[in-house]
């Protein structure tokens, strides 16, 4: 039978039903599930494992008082079972993790329950770019994916969301406005958001792939160590977020801030994700039925009761909370401890500024994240812990007075107030005083026994469970049982505890005071050693490691230095005083080694920093002297006895002066390398004037040179000037490659009087190594080169530009027309009829001018009004522009097309071989860029 204390925990009374408290219990399973997998300490998560086993105890019980009430009208439901979420996975991922905001059911806050989960395959391209390669993440709102994104070659973090989530209009644009913002925060603590795109009905993020781990996995790390957060270590992770949080406020406000949302990278440095994707749930939506109980602990009051207008004061609360859990291992619920209570090492400025931020009201915390940030700063000054503190001036300038060779440093006090005898009042309050040591020595008692049995069973825990901490647990064992519980100490403080106790019952007060006060310091500093004990095998490995980083260092001497000589005494001191069990001592000792040992290590690389600066001037001294053929000044001597006491300090173990002396090494190597600067810039201007007038000839020799080879390599065709104009281009001839006639404005240009000869192509193919077209037994010399494509004229042109230093390109098919047209708006240039005097053309077996076939040589007719010959007949000449089939999208001012087919390129003026229809200003055909044919070749042209 379910107790009425069940049915209450279940929020239902005696009178519920069966099947209410079979919903309850569901629900209330389904709640414990969610904590547990975001339950952010372990002590948390053995609590709701505890209330799971419970429920399925009440589930089963219910089950035949669910019979014994069916009737045939009503059907039994038995709770479903849940199964506790796995814990720790995270951690077992610790690298290439970009992680979800942890928003648990999330996704089916606004889809009645749709629970499709994100599935891609390795392989698998989104949005045709990025590829998918492995899942290194998920969470309530999607999952993560390592992908390479094909079109930069990296490899990024894919951020894929479930697509339930993103059904509901209003969550998909207000996810989208998020990204939006994610995408303008730049800054080097926070996680880069590259674009947010949708491929089906996939939406996600392109994100910066971290490597490293999130400072919730740190965080169990560190406990699992039993390694507690230095307040450094806070206040860098303070300072960073903190910084990051300062630029965010400026566009938007994080709102789910947390360890899982901050990520240490593998350079050290402390990274916030997830800006603003909390604000797609609502927070009755993140409340209800306990759906983010591990966001919801990092949540401001303000955020938890949906007020509006939150600010950036939010996050500093989110902040603090996140600070108080690295300093005690717990988040602060309900009345919340002061931190320093907790951690007696921390600053009371740090401790102070934290509690400050844990406020329930926006108006009590700092004004934004820069007064927290300035606040956190570190302020000089010592904080005095006096236990006169607060008694008044005057008081505590007797208490020194007292203190200091006075009456009650010398005993007459208690020799005054011996000598008077004790009254009933007296006695009694003696007894008091007395009675409440021993109270606190048997609670003192109580709490080492108490410790110890935790001790034991967490080994036995450990070792059962295999767990990687048995090692740990085991030498802290080890430790306290035989430095502690098999030590005398123990032994001894029970022996003077009896002699007290002995003394108290003759009310022998004043011997018995004394001693129940050393019993008393005697189990509080065992109490401390055993605290102490944890952490020796961290402190020693740590020394180590510092001691090792100052070996690397090398820096051979012949006498330590004092502070090494320091490290290696703490270091003995150390083991010293853990083989006597002394271990709160041996703490100290231990970490007093490492400190010492780092700042070994920080004046080792201080002096090879100094000796490598010193090395570096005498170097560059040395190259000066080789190459100005200097003598030494009186600096240079001074470096060198500089180097030579750094040499010897070091050697002595001395090395702040081994410092001091490289330092004035290098400050003399750089007033010698000072002393010679006039006779280095005299020399450095006669050297640059020589090579300037070097340079000078050998620019005359190259103009000659490219001069020379320009006339022999034209060979008298010459380059004609082109003036600049406008023209209409194509025609209405019924050819539709011709329209649409179109006006064309172009600048002034150049154009070769003759089309290219064979003498002047054959001269390119000498010298490439090419092989010389055939000229068909047609001759060569003046006669136009044929047989070449369009790469062998394009090839021509680039050889022709590297000979002479001027640039040369072919014509494009504008620019040929308009040099072709030569101010005439006619067929040909000369009129709207041809002969066979006016070109050489139609020449073939029933041509209209005769049946000899071929070229003849250039400038056999009459030159056109801008001086250009055979720009009609004779050869095709091939232009610049890819083949269009009409002149749609045709540049309006003469540049060339490179859009089109450009595996075929326009020709123009026609051959000898061509009819009259094909020599006109306006015809155009095509040809395969490859083609070689013998009726074609080509001119050059060049810009002004």
């Amino acid at each position: 039978m379910i107790q009425d204390a069940e049915l209450q925990a279940l929020g239902l009374d005696d009178e519920a039903s069966p099947a209410q408290i079979r919903e309850a219990i569901a629900r209330k399973q389904v709640q414990l599930e969610q904590a547990l997998e975001k339950a952010p300490t372990d002590a948390l998560r053995n609590k709701f494992r505890q209330q799971q086993e419970k429920l399925a105890l009440l589930a089963a019980q219910l089950v035949p008082e669910a019979k014994s009430h069916t009737t045939p009208h009503t059907t039994s439901q038995t709770a479903p079972q849940t199964t506790p979420t796995p814990t720790g996975t995270a951690g077992a991922a610790s690298l290439s993790q970009t992680k979800l905001a942890d928003l648990p059911q999330s996704a089916t806050q606004f889809d009645s329950g749709n629970t499709a989960q994100v599935n891609l395959r390795e392989g698998q391209m989104l949005a045709g770019r990025y590829e998918v390669q492995e899942q290194i993440g998920a969470g309530g709102m999607g999952a993560v994916y390592r992908a390479l994104d094909k079109t930069t070659g990296k490899e990024i973090a894919l951020k894929v969301l479930l697509p339930a989530l993103l059904k509901n209009e209003r969550a998909r644009e207000r996810f989208l406005d998020e990204a939006r913002i994610s995408q303008q925060l730049s800054h080097p603590n926070i996680v880069n958001v590259y674009d947010v795109q949708q491929d089906g009905d996939f939406f996600f993020l392109t994100m910066e792939l971290l490597e490293g781990q999130d400072l919730r996995q740190v965080m169990e790390n560190r406990k699992l160590a039993r390694q507690p957060f230095s307040e450094q270590e806070m206040r860098t992770i303070a300072s960073q977020v903190g910084d990051a949080l300062a630029y965010a406020h400026k566009y938007t406000v994080h709102r789910d801030l947390k360890p899982e949302n901050v990520w240490l990278t593998e350079d050290g440095d402390y990274k916030l994700m997830d800006f603003g994707i909390a604000r797609m749930q609502s927070t009755s939506q993140r409340t209800q039925t306990g759906a983010a109980m591990g966001t919801a602990y990092y949540m401001a009051p303000e955020q938890l009761k949906g007020q509006k207008n939150i600010d950036g004061r939010a996050d500093q609360y989110a902040l603090g909370v996140m600070l108080y859990e690295l300093a005690t291992g717990e988040v602060p619920a309900g009345l919340i401890k002061p931190l320093r209570e907790s951690r007696r090492d921390l600053s009371r400025g740090f401790a102070t500024t934290v509690m400050r931020t844990l406020n329930g009201s926006p108006e009590d915390r700092f004004a934004d994240i820069a007064a927290f940030r300035q606040a956190l700063e570190p302020r000089g000054g010592l904080e005095l812990n006096l236990p006169w503190k607060n008694i008044g001036i005057a008081a505590g300038v007797l208490v020194a007075l007292l203190g200091i060779g006075g009456i009650v440093a010398s005993g007459s006090l208690d020799g005054l107030k011996g000598l008077l005898p004790m009254s009933k009042e007296e006695i009694a309050a003696q007894k008091a005083s007395l009675a409440k040591i021993q109270g606190e020595i048997k609670v003192l008692k109580q709490r080492l026994d108490s410790s110890r049995r935790s001790l034991d069973s967490d080994v036995r825990d450990a070792q059962r469970n295999n767990s990687s901490d048995w090692i740990s647990l085991s030498n802290w064992q080890k430790l306290t049982e035989d430095g502690i519980f098999a030590g005398s100490r123990l032994t001894e403080l029970e022996g003077d505890l009896s002699m007290a106790e002995v003394l108290l019952r003759d009310e022998a007060f004043k011997q018995a005071r004394p001693v129940f006060e050393r019993v008393r310091a005697g189990y509080l500093q065992l109490q401390k050693d055993f605290t102490a004990a944890e952490s020796l095998y961290a402190a020693g490995a740590q020394a180590e490691q510092a001691e090792q980083a100052w070996l690397r260092l090398k820096l051979r001497s012949e006498t330590d230095s004092v502070l090494v000589a320091t490290a290696k005494e703490t270091q003995t001191q150390a083991l010293q005083l853990q083989r006597g069990g002394e271990y709160s001592e041996a703490l100290t000792s231990w970490q007093g080694a490492a400190e010492a040992w780092r700042q070994a290590k920080a004046q080792g690389d201080k002096l090879r920093q100094y000796s490598n600066d010193a090395a570096e001037e005498k170097s560059t001294w040395e190259k000066l002297k080789k190459n100005y053929g200097l003598s030494d000044p009186e600096p240079a001597r001074l470096a060198l006895e500089a180097e030579k006491l750094g040499h010897q300090h070091r050697r002595e173990g001395d090395y702040p002066a081994s410092i001091v002396s490289w330092q004035q090494s290098a400050e003399q190597w750089r007033a010698a390398i000072a002393a010679v600067a006039g006779d280095v810039a005299r020399i450095d201007s006669e050297r640059q004037a020589q090579a300037a007038a070097a340079a000078k000839r050998k620019r005359e020799q190259e103009r000659a040179r490219l001069a020379e080879n320009l006339k022999r390599l034209l060979a008298g065709n010459a380059m004609v000037s082109i003036p600049g104009g406008s023209f209409l281009m194509g025609s209405n001839s019924g050819k539709s490659a011709e329209t649409p006639v179109h006006r064309v404005a172009l600048k002034p240009f150049k154009m070769s009087q003759y089309e290219v000869t064979f003498a002047q192509y054959d001269a390119f193919a000498a010298a490439t190594g090419r092989a010389k077209p055939d000229d068909s037994g047609w001759g060569r010399g003046k006669r136009p080169v044929i047989g070449v494509s369009w790469e062998d004229a394009t090839a021509y042109a680039r050889w022709l530009s590297k000979q002479t230093g001027q640039q040369f390109r072919l014509p494009s098919e504008a620019e040929w027309e308009y040099a072709a047209r030569a101010g005439s708006d006619n067929k040909y240039s000369w009129g709207s009829s041809i002969s066979c005097g006016n070109a050489r053309w139609s020449h073939h077996a029933d041509g209209e001018c005769g049946k000899d076939r071929g070229t003849v040589p250039v400038g056999s007719f009459a030159a056109n009004a801008f001086g250009l010959y055979d720009m009609h007949g004779n050869v095709w000449e091939w232009t610049q522009d890819c083949w269009n089939a009409t002149y749609n999208g045709a540049p309006s001012h003469g540049e060339a097309r490179t859009d089109g087919d450009c595996s075929q390129h326009a020709v123009r003026g026609g051959s000898w071989l061509n009819g009259m229809e094909y020599l006109r200003s306006a015809s155009r055909v095509r040809y395969s860029s490859a083609d070689d044919d013998r009726d074609l070749g080509f001119r050059l042209a060049q810009d002004l």
